[in-house]
């Protein structure tokens, strides 16, 4: 027996006690907590989504950061090896 009908006239475990009982208390707090729960996961869903939105543009920066770190020393050396040219030269 599943802990809760999953439509009105199902009958699970918390709806066979409220008729042996004859209490419904139990019902609208599970309700609330269920509106909050898909709440929740709605807002994670959206905050994973946005995570890794953000993940795929920094590893797109990142690459072009690798390239431009590349050439920045390329540059470098190039530079260097250009003034130990010229002072050989002297």
């Amino acid at each position: 027996m599943p802990p809760k009908g999953l439509k009105e006239d199902d009958v699970g475990l918390l709806e066979y006690l409220e008729d042996i009982i004859g209490s419904s208390i139990h019902k609208a707090p599970i309700l609330q907590i269920e509106q909050e729960l898909e709440t929740k996961t709605d807002l994670r869903s959206n905050s994973y989504l946005s995570m890794c939105t953000s993940r795929d543009a920094i590893e797109k920066i990142e690459n072009e950061k690798n390239l431009a770190l590349n050439y920045l020393n390329t540059s470098r050396h190039f530079h260097l090896l250009r003034q130990v040219h010229v002072y050989l030269a002297l």
